[in-house]
């Protein structure tokens, strides 16, 4: 007898999960037979890590390291994860078997689809609705015609439906597939701590994209439920819009509050640097024995006088470099007269001289050569030079030039080049009074360009304290008329109402989680029912919602329970959420994969007891097609006998079975390698 059959009406249960592997198929890639050939069904499917001799004196646990948790993962691989295993074990895979690869068998719905994903990167992923392997690889696949997005698409269209659409998660995304496989099968990893825990970032297993990761998986299992409607989207907006907008008005209105002290420590510092005596413990009252307003005419005043006596220091230095101006004009003037004068007079008397001298040296020259060479043949007669009539009329001429050449008085151009001389020695002590008057001018313009910064510097130094003490005034004309300051009082105007709604908000939020408890109801049903059986009957199992936690517990009377319990509750709750889709109450596929739960604080007589139980369960629940979940749980604990038989435990590792690739994987550097992911664009994550 079905036991849950109060859920719903026994005819409305679904016969078969929505989505099941029927099987699972490891080759190496060489064409040899299959390294594993897995069947699976419906029902218990029990994964037995077997203890062996060699294991049992071993110093690690016995039936570890055989290939369980990477069974899971291949199944999940297979069903639209990145990767198969931890960075280790990947490279280990790739490392033996290169051109290895995983088929797959998937019911989805009513279709059967036959799925291959290869272990290395490089290769394409293929699906095709086929109805046995054998049918699958008789037309070699192809990614033109079998891409493995097409599987992908389908099963998310048939699990999802419209939730696929809705964007109900924090920051506007949608429920994915990859969420709804997490739920249905959580990491090893994750020790079966929490609920909404279905991946550890250790196994590096891709994680659901959760921008508020405990309210998103929360949300999650509602809208599976088919509880979670867009007025709680709605609500959750306003309620994540309303605190933001709280927390930035009380950092306005913070500041707001404390602007009128910030800036009278901020002026009284300015007045206090300006030389005003205990600027910051004076009084703004003017009939006050400690009154500021005293000190601060004085140094105001102070600093009238200083300005004041600055623009008189200016004024009389620019008087004093005009005349500089002045002086050094006439001196370079007068220098430039005497330069000019002096080139004049020197030139004439010089150029004279040197033409005189250079005649008279290259003629004498020339007569001395005729009479050197006067025994030498003319090369125009045959005769000597000497007696050359034309060189004798020649040598006559030059005697003649040389006679002739007018007769310098040395007195006269050394009179001139002396005048000359003096002119130019009253030119350079024109220019050596020019230096020195040009550097007296340029101390005075020095002199004055201190002086104007330094009444630059005071000028702003009166300006500062002015504006100081006009803010002063307006702050104390504040303090004594708070209608002044009209931005603090809108700001806290607004904030009053933001509050306001947010209360609102918050009981609205009381109000739908409660009557979420109470649509909860049907899958605490399901756990209750579940905890009877598995326990006795004097267990009650309950579940609680609040507005940042889900959690089953198993209640003894008043009182809880311990750790084991609290991971059992965690299992059962899984369960009971298949439970609720095989009876069409909620999305949930029949899917369910536990990775070895005993190692999270069951034990082993419980866990066995657990086993039994839970395929007590599935006999209820069977009909002529089948079951209508899929249970696959590993385990290096001993499954009870009924349970050992391969039609309950498919698949034996450790002993003569040996290990999941048959042998240990060689050690290799681990590596993050990217398996190509066919999906759609809205399927893809920008880290993909």
């Amino acid at each position: 007898m079905n036991l849950f059959a109060k859920l719903n009406d026994p005819k409305h249960w679904r016969e078969l999960p929505t989505v099941w592997v029927r099987r699972l198929v490891i080759h190496d890639g060489t064409g040899n037979d299959p390294i594993q050939n897995v069947s699976l069904k419906p029902g218990m499917n029990i994964v037995w890590g077997r203890e062996t001799k060699e294991t049992a004196t071993n110093a690690f646990q016995p039936g570890h390291g055989l290939g369980k948790t990477t069974f899971c993962r291949l199944i999940r691989f297979c069903l639209g994860e990145e990767s198969f295993g931890q960075p280790r074990t990947v490279a280990g895979v790739q490392n033996d078997f290169p051109n290895g690869y995983v088929d797959a068998i998937v019911e989805v719905g009513s279709k059967t689809w036959c799925v291959r994903r290869h272990f290395a990167g490089g290769h394409s992923s293929f699906a095709r609705q086929a109805k046995s392997l054998s049918s699958f690889v008789r037309r070699p696949p192809s990614p033109d015609t079998d891409p493995y997005a097409s599987f992908h698409n389908h099963v998310a269209a048939v699990t999802l439906g419209e939730l696929d659409e809705k964007q109900f998660l924090a920051g506007e995304k949608s429920f994915r597939w990859k969420h709804l496989l997490a739920m249905c099968s959580r990491d090893q990893e994750a020790r079966y701590v929490d609920p909404l825990q279905w991946r550890s970032k250790r196994s590096t297993a891709e994680l659901p994209a959760f921008a508020q990761p405990k309210a998103d998986a929360i949300r999650c299992v509602l809208a599976l439920l088919g509880i979670y409607t867009d007025k709680d989207r709605e609500l959750d907006d306003r309620e994540q819009t309303l605190k933001k907008r709280i927390n930035k008005l009380q950092q306005r209105k913070s500041k707001g509050e404390t602007r009128l002290e910030y800036w009278e420590d901020h002026h009284r510092e300015t007045l206090s640097k300006a030389g005003v005596e205990e600027a910051e413990g004076r009084s703004m009252d003017a009939t006050s024995l400690f009154a500021l307003e005293p000190k601060y005419r004085d140094v105001h005043d102070k600093l009238v006088a200083e300005i004041a006596a600055l623009d008189q220091q200016i004024t009389e230095l620019e008087i004093q470099v005009s005349y500089a101006a002045a002086s050094l004009k006439e001196r370079r003037e007068a220098r430039q007269v005497k330069e000019g004068a002096a080139e004049t007079i020197r030139s004439p008397a010089e150029e004279a001289i040197e033409e005189r001298s250079r005649l008279a040296a290259e003629w004498t020259s020339t007569l001395q050569t005729l009479k050197e060479l006067k025994f030498t043949l003319c090369e125009y007669g045959n005769e000597s030079i000497g007696k050359c009539v034309h060189a004798q009329d020649y040598a006559r001429e030059l005697e003649e030039a040389l006679t002739s050449l007018p007769v310098i008085d040395p007195d006269e151009p050394n009179s001139q080049i002396d005048l000359a001389e003096n002119l130019e020695a009253t030119a350079t002590r024109l220019q050596e009074s020019e230096a020195r008057v040009a550097d007296e001018m340029r101390k005075i313009v020095e002199q004055k360009q201190t002086a104007e910064r330094k009444r630059r510097r005071k000028e702003r130094e009166q300006e500062d304290i002015e504006n100081a003490w006009k803010e002063l005034e307006r702050i104390e004309s504040a303090r004594k008329d708070t209608s002044v300051d009209k931005s603090l009082s809108k700001v806290t105007n607004q904030l009053a109402d933001a509050e306001s709604d947010l209360e609102q908000a918050k009981t609205e939020r009381k109000q739908a989680t409660k009557m979420h408890q109470r649509q909860l109801s049907d899958l605490e049903a399901a756990f209750d029912v579940l905890v009877k059986r598995c326990i006795t009957d004097e267990y009650e199992g309950t579940i609680r919602l609040s507005e940042d936690d889900l959690t089953f517990q198993i209640l003894h009377g008043e009182t809880g329970s311990g750790e084991g319990f609290e991971m059992l509750a965690i299992l059962l709750g899984d369960l009971a959420l298949a439970i609720l889709g095989a009876a069409r109450m909620s999305t949930h596929p029949g899917l369910l994969i536990h990775d070895s739960p005993r190692e999270a604080d069951l034990g082993p007589l419980a866990y066995q007891h657990y086993l039994t139980n839970i395929q007590d369960v599935f006999g209820t629940l069977a009909c002529d097609q089948g079951i209508p979940i899929q249970y696959i749980v590993t385990t290096t604990t001993p499954p009870p006998k009924p349970l050992r038989p391969k039609a309950h435990t498919p698949l034996k590792l450790g002993g003569k079975a040996g290990m999941l690739f048959g042998k240990p994987l060689k050690t290799a550097r681990p590596r993050l390698v990217n398996i190509p992911y066919f999906v759609d664009e809205k399927e893809r994550e920008p880290s993909q």
